[in-house]
């Protein structure tokens, strides 16, 4: 008998104590503890594919434009590397964008560039050239005449913007000049830096302009 009392007291306790923990609330959370070290680097995904047409328009080189100055307003310098890599490839775009025409000792190259890319076979964003070459009995050869045209627009970080929509081929004709063509390969390279002054009319800084173009294109002869 007193066994068995004991055990009724000790299972009161235990059950008094179970009772008494399970009502309790919990407390107030503790303190933030300090932030941990950051995670490492995630490896780069892979890269996209480039869109339909996209290489199509690309591969057959580019132009590319250096433009040193002053701003119209007067207030800074500005410097602008600009990329015309896209080709019009229809049948319109090869005859006035990738061309070659030989006559003798004569070659007349007619080159086009776009900014972006092309829908049509123009937009407005551009640089053409043509390029004018003869060659003496020994195979050497002169650059004999230049047209050199660009549109495009130069925006700047207070957004401001400006323009260039004319020719400058008075100044890129008497300016330095670099010329190489393969007619094997197609490949033509061509580099000029000129300066157009700031009293040309359709300089728009109002400042001497100093221009670099890098040209380094594929070009066709039609058979």
């Amino acid at each position: 008998m007193k066994n068995l009392l004991k055990f009724f007291t000790m299972l009161m306790v235990a059950l008094a104590a179970y009772v008494f923990t399970g009502c309790a609330e919990d407390g107030d959370p503790g303190a933030a503890g300090e932030q941990g070290e950051p995670g490492k680097k995630g490896e780069n995904g892979e890269d996209g594919e480039n869109g339909v047409g996209f290489d199509e328009a690309t591969k057959y080189g580019n132009i590319t434009l250096v433009l040193d100055g002053q701003r119209p307003d007067n207030t800074k310098e500005f410097k602008r590397d600009l990329n015309f890599r896209f080709t019009p490839v229809g049948v319109n775009g090869i005859r006035t964008s990738s061309v070659v025409y030989t006559e003798g000792i004569y070659r007349t190259f007619t080159i086009r560039r776009f900014y972006s890319s092309v829908a049509q076979d123009f937009q407005d964003n551009q640089v053409t050239l043509n390029l004018y070459v003869a060659s003496d009995d020994g195979g050497n050869a002169e650059i004999t005449g230049i047209d050199f045209y660009v549109r495009t627009v130069i925006t700047t970080d207070d957004y401001k913007f400006f323009t260039f929509e004319d020719s400058y081929s008075e100044f890129a004709m008497n300016g330095n000049k670099e010329y190489t063509y393969d007619p094997a390969t197609g490949n033509l390279d061509l580099k000029l830096n000129f300066t157009v002054p700031g009293d040309f009319e359709f300089n728009p800084t109002g400042h001497d302009l100093h221009v670099v173009a890098t040209v380094n294109v594929k070009v066709f002869e039609s058979m």
